[in-house]
């Protein structure tokens, strides 16, 4: 193989994985829709760690930790939400960006596409009961979105 075509094949490699995981981005920024981030973060004013988002959380007394930063760091890849180390090398800070200004639900705000996140969810588990009835086979289902708000 030649050099173009070495390029060719490691983009179309590039082009499959992006289509095999793409499914994780909207599992991550709905949950994060839903357990209301870009809400926590904007009622602080200022960047905020893990546990702090964790114990803004509706609803939970220990979230799990873990797969929060799990989640806070894909949509810091996809730059969603921006992270900030701390120079006295204290925990992450995590901030918003003008897009996770749009995630914010919040009396005051002008306008976001929070709801959307709710539609992609939705639009999954239709999808996914559409291949069980057309294959008349049970498919084993993912979960739709990572529960940070126990630690099981």
């Amino acid at each position: 193989m030649d050099a173009k075509e070495d390029d060719a094949m490691l983009r179309g490699q590039v082009a499959i994985w992006h289509c095999m995981f793409g499914f994780a981005d909207a599992m991550a920024l709905t949950c994060a829709v839903e357990l209301g981030i870009a809400n926590i973060m904007h009622s602080h004013g200022r960047p905020v760690t893990l546990h702090q988002i964790g114990a803004s959380i509706d609803g939970t007394s220990s979230p799990d930790i873990p797969s929060l930063a799990r989640i806070m760091r894909l949509l810091v890849r996809r730059e969603i939400f921006a992270a900030h180390q701390p120079s006295d090398g204290g925990d992450t800070l995590y901030g918003q960006t003008y897009s996770s200004r749009w995630l914010v639900t919040e009396s005051g705000s002008e306008s976001n596409l929070a709801p959307m996140g709710g539609f992609v969810r939705i639009t999954r588990i239709r999808v996914t009961r559409r291949l069980e009835c057309k294959r008349n086979v049970r498919l084993e289902q993912a979960p739709v979105v990572f529960d940070v708000r126990t630690s099981k």
